[in-house]
């Protein structure tokens, strides 16, 4: 048989992910993943974490799911929409490897009502290890990074917060240094109010930067992009790269103005771009992400599970996780110049 790189088990009874076998299994080259419907699967196992090719899992309205384990390394979309059984994640959540192939991310746990206290700190922590750990070309790139799940409150890594939609936070003094690397957006959202949401429901950000000696400059950001029906609150937590910001207020910079204080303005807006007053934006977050000082940045280095072509564990590479985290044993712990730039999405990327 043939190596796969699609696999679609969707409304399917399958119980669990097929074992592994280095050398011989045809699931180690898959890139598309989908249990979208399994009613009866209740964990993926340990080895979906050696799919190093895997890009794309999706496993919606699977209602028996109870845990999640860590997640491979190049994973760059799950969709576990609807899990309403889901309570637990591993921790780490996925693996990260330096340097990493690629650090486009979407994690979405839309109505995963049930998940714990420590699995929401894990899928919120993911989010700040990657941003910290890939290297500064990669955020030169432009690429982003974002999750969403149940929840009331910002996480307390974020360093600015403020209930309601409005925050202005006062930036510190020489902030845009070079070793600044891109800003976290955070917005709760209160859906319990909003009806029908049959319409594509979009979360956006308008972030104006001030300056005495220049005109304001702004960019929105949509936080989330979803084609679907919330339930609760939700969090959502973006990150946009300084080179995404940069493009919105060129001239600006270019003249070495450097904004003293900002402005961010979240709303709830249907796919026609009009406000929905209904899904309250009640709190909301706003951080600066800067490459980690070297006692910060120390990383325990593990065996990878990039399988070469020959379809054997390659030695040679490694995975990373910052100092002071418990290394992952076979069984991970379960623990209007105005531009838009879609950093969090619904949509599935190119299969």
């Amino acid at each position: 048989m043939e190596n796969f790189r699609v696999l679609l088990l969707d409304r399917t009874s399958i119980l669990e992910v097929p074992k592994i076998l280095p050398g011989i299994n045809s699931l180690l080259f898959l890139r598309h993943l989908s249990f979208s419907g399994n009613g009866v699967i209740s964990s993926l196992g340990s080895d979906i974490s050696l799919m190093y090719h895997l890009k794309w899992l999706d496993l919606k309205s699977c209602e028996k799911l109870r845990s999640l384990s860590t997640l491979p390394p190049n994973l760059q979309w799950l969709d576990a929409h609807g899990c309403i059984s889901l309570q637990t994640v591993s921790s780490p959540l996925a693996f990260i490897i330096m340097p990493t192939e690629e650090i486009h991310n979407t994690f979405t746990f839309t109505n995963c009502c049930k998940l714990n206290e420590a699995a929401k700190n894990e899928i919120a922590s993911h989010v700040r290890r990657k941003c910290q750990l890939v290297s500064s070309d990669d955020h030169r790139n432009g690429n982003f990074i974002s999750t969403c799940y149940p929840g009331y409150e910002v996480p307390a890594w974020i360093s600015h917060q403020a209930y309601g939609s409005v925050l202005e936070p006062k930036l510190p003094p020489h902030w845009c240094d070079n070793k600044f690397l891109g800003i976290y957006l955070c917005a709760i959202v209160s859906f319990r109010d909003c009806g029908d949401q049959s319409s594509r429901i979009l979360a956006k950000c308008t972030c104006e930067f001030e300056d005495l000696d220049a005109p304001c400059s702004r960019f929105s950001v949509p936080v989330e992009n979803e084609l679907r029906t919330i339930e609760s609150d939700h969090v959502f937590i973006s990150y946009i790269s300084w080179s995404n910001i940069k493009k919105h207020q060129e001239v600006e910079f270019k003249k070495g103005c450097v904004p003293t204080r900002a402005v961010l303005r979240f709303k709830v807006t249907d796919g026609a771009g009009e406000e929905i007053p209904q899904c309250e934006v009640v709190k909301c977050g706003f951080g600066l992400v800067y490459e980690p000082d070297d006692e910060v940045s120390n990383v325990v280095t593990l065996p990878a599970a990039r399988t070469g072509m020959n379809g054997e564990c390659s030695q040679s590479e490694v995975t990373t996780l910052q100092s002071g985290e418990e290394a992952p044993t076979v069984t991970p712990k379960t623990a209007d110049s105005t531009s838009e730039n879609n950093i969090f999405s619904s949509g599935s990327p190119n299969k």
